[in-house]
């Protein structure tokens, strides 16, 4: 099979993929008011930016097919260019959209809907009928994995917004949309609680989030529930298979990959994402195999732009060789690759930190320095590197200067191993005699992939290695090694907190997993018998294909369960939403009720006649009436609508916040709710004076930019008079007041200082 269509049907995968997540998107919205936002209109427009966005480069190989064009070996048509070029084609389009007003999003799902046809049609033809079932169930035990990973971490639900008015939501999430409205509105990296004063914070993420948002006509916390898992994730499964086709092209490309046919990659390829070792086990299994590319957006979207700029190095290099300098290399050089590793320091410092020694170690390594165009570009890329750094995080540099960098706590040795944020984080949860084990299986990718790739080159002593490595045999051993050291660093030498280490530490599982995916038929046992002791003595290859048929099936059962299990909380959490909204005293209290209740007396019919309630409409809807935010909520999504031009002028103020919010224990996400759903900043958001449950908020960063208040808020405070002359001493002309009790909604134009104007 020609490696074009070796990607036609990777691209296809993950638009299936795509494809099953809107569908349970759907699914678990069932019963509810599915108008704008969340309508089937937007889901599908979503779905087919996504194709759009993930079978571009397959369109346009199916073009030159067409046309007998001949496919170039250039990096300047490979597949990770024109995946980048797709990316800026709609955020462009999102910002023509913000300033216009124009509805382009048509366009794209008119071309979304065509390549997704052709490819199903030609990828479809060219598998056997009898592969067709298995893959589809491959698809959708991967696509329920993925839901319940994205959907089920208490991050994401398609019930977030209706969510948030019973308590519901998280801090983490209502802090990240807060960021990518307040750009989408104000073009500022600010979370909106008091005006907009700078945030430092890596943003690149939220600042493309917040142009797709505008592009698809959906408010940005909808974004993260929908467009994150529809379009972010499959191009994030996309990106990793076109990295592997590229890396197995340029080290093996006399041999013959039929993938249509290749269920060993398949399962391998779900199967080392999982993890399904972790399946039942004790819970070091859990924490050595993370999985935050599938939680983080911020982290997700980095890691598809370094693997797309990976990609890219991978076709520069190979045919570089052949073609020299020609200018469209001086422009991959200069211009490209310092722009692209500049935006991934922005979009996360983490996998900045290691592209960036990644480059540094080959050019110094290669000894690169003496070609002026490798130095220019290296010096290009440090500074464009070391600017976005600044951009991003100058706030902290000036504010917060060595107290989130060396770690030296009170009482600590600074600079140990033991007293590291990554060992404090290890250790909290996993016995030290399990230690070792842990390390074995958090490096366990990485481990076998630098084993059998030494041991396939029959590289047997230390001067071979050494000889091997100066005639670059081993770049890719070489580059899981830097990135395996170089991130275990971060997490020792330096205070993170949450956990944040494994930022650094978990990059290098991916490109090992991906490597290990892109030698794979040079790693598995070939056709002929296999011998292992001198002599006579060998095994069969039927012996061979039955251990490991034996080894998959083992790793497909664990991997069903594992599946099943994340689905399984993505559907409790989906339940417990709808009961807790519906509130009727003859319903179960929790999912757990369900399933006991059917433990006990084994009657479907009874189970479903409990559950058919909470997916009725009429249900869902009088009991989001009952609820004493109901009215709030109708106004913020009133606000939500307002169009682009207002949004930008105003400020807001949440009266009666106290009495409406701050009841609950859980109340930490409160003063991101408002910014977050409406795209709108607040005017004095901050949490009460006082409120002791918000101190290790500030602790942790929420609020590093504001200064808590100094003492409670009067009622000359809310006065109107008084926060249009704070609204225009901010830069802003107008003010809207809602009141968190009834939802009522007051406008005033403020137009100078001492006259203060009601709206109509």
């Amino acid at each position: 099979m020609a490696y074009s269509q070796v990607k036609n049907i990777g691209a296809f995968f993950s638009a299936v993929v795509a494809l099953v997540l809107a569908a349970f998107f759907c699914f678990f919205r069932i019963g509810f008011d599915n108008s704008g936002d969340t309508s089937l209109f937007s889901v599908f427009t979503v779905l087919a930016t996504s194709w759009f966005i993930i079978l571009l480069p397959s369109g346009i190989r199916h073009i030159q097919q067409r046309f007998n064009i001949k496919e170039k070996e250039s990096w300047l048509v490979c597949d990770a260019m024109i995946l980048l070029l797709a990316l800026f084609f709609v955020i462009s389009a999102g910002i023509l959209v913000a300033f216009t007003g124009m509805n382009i999003s048509l366009l794209f799902v008119v071309i979304g809907v065509t390549l997704f046809a052709w490819c199903a049609f030609d990828c479809l033809r060219q598998v056997k009928p009898l592969v067709l079932i298995p893959a589809g169930l491959l698809i959708i035990l991967y696509s329920l994995w993925l839901m319940g990973l994205v959907w089920g971490s208490g991050y994401l639900n398609p019930l977030f917004y209706e969510g948030v008015f019973y308590g519901f939501g998280h801090v983490d999430t209502l802090y990240h949309s807060s960021i990518a409205g307040m750009l989408k509105t104000y073009g500022i990296v600010s979370t909106g609680l008091n005006g907009v004063p700078f945030t430092g914070y890596h943003f690149g993420s939220h600042l493309i989030f917040a142009h797709l948002s505008s592009l698809l006509k959906i408010k940005t916390i909808t974004f993260y529930q929908l467009g994150f898992p529809v379009i972010i994730i499959p191009l994030f499964i996309n990106v990793m298979l076109s990295f592997v086709f590229e890396i197995r092209r340029l080290v093996l490309p006399d041999m013959k990959f039929n993938i249509g046919t290749d269920i060993k990659f398949w399962i391998l390829l779900i199967i080392m994402q999982i993890g399904v070792l972790n399946f039942g086990f004790y819970n070091l299994f859990d924490y050595a195999i993370r999985y935050d590319r599938y939680i983080s957006e911020s982290y997700a979207f980095s890691i598809i732009i370094s693997l797309l700029l990976l990609s890219l190095f991978a076709r520069f290099w190979s045919t570089n060789k052949e073609e020299g300098f020609t200018p469209g290399n001086s422009l991959f050089l200069l211009v490209i690759v310092p722009i692209i590793v500049g935006f991934i320091v922005l979009a996360k410092a983490s996998i900045g930190y290691l592209i960036m020694v990644l480059g540094w170690y080959f050019f110094l390594r290669m000894r690169l320095y003496r070609r002026p165009i490798f130095a220019i570009s290296f010096i290009l890329m440090c500074i464009l590197s070391i600017a976005s750094y600044i951009v991003a995080f100058h706030p902290y540099l000036v504010l917060n200067l060595g107290s989130h960098s060396v770690h030296s706590g009170a009482g600590d040795t600074p600079l140990t191993i033991i007293n590291s944020s990554l060992m404090r984080n290890i250790v909290r949860i996993i016995p030290h005699i399990l230690l070792p084990v842990y390390f074995l299986l958090y490096y366990f990718l990485a481990i076998t992939f630098i084993g059998l790739r030494i041991y396939k080159t029959k590289v047997r002593t230390l001067g071979m290695f050494y000889e091997a490595v100066r005639r670059n045999e081993f770049v890719d051993i070489e580059t899981v090694v830097i990135l395996a050291l170089f991130g275990f660093l971060p997490g020792v030498f330096l205070f993170i907190n949450s956990g944040g280490e494994g930022y650094f530490a978990d990059y290098q599982g991916i490109i090992a997993m991906l490597f290990l995916l892109a030698y794979l038929p040079r790693f598995l046992p070939d056709k002929n018998s296999i011998k292992f002791f001198k002599g006579n003595i060998c095994i069969s290859r039927k012996m061979i294909d039955v251990f490991l048929f034996l080894i998959f099936s083992f790793f497909v059962v664990a991997m069903v369960f594992y599946a099943k299990a994340k689905f399984h909380h993505t559907l409790e959490q989906n339940i417990d939403y709808r009961i807790a909204i519906i509130n009727k005293r003859d319903q179960p209290i929790s999912f757990s009720d369900i399933e006991k209740q059917f433990r006990r007396e084994k009657n479907i019919g009874k189970t479903l006649a409990l559950i058919r309630p909470l997916y009725n409409k009429d249900s869902i809807s009088n009991g989001l009436k009952k609820n004493a935010r109901y009215k709030l909520m109708k106004s913020v999504s009133v606000l939500g609508e307002l169009p682009h031009y207002e949004k930008n002028k105003t400020l807001l103020f949440a009266s009666n916040v106290e009495s409406c919010w701050y009841s609950s224990k859980k109340r930490g996400h409160v003063p991101f709710i408002m910014p977050a759903l409406t795209e709108i900043a607040l005017i004095d958001g901050l949490p009460p004076f006082g409120d002791k449950a918000h101190e290790i908020y500030f602790l942790k960063g929420y609020y590093p930019f504001y200064q808590p208040r100094e003492r409670p808020q009067s009622s000359a405070d809310k006065n109107p008079a008084v926060l249009c002359v704070k609204v225009k001493q901010m830069g802003f002309s107008q003010l809207i007041v809602v009141d968190s009790n009834n939802g009522e909604i007051r406008k005033f134009k403020c137009r100078n200082i001492n006259v203060l104007k009601r709206s109509k």
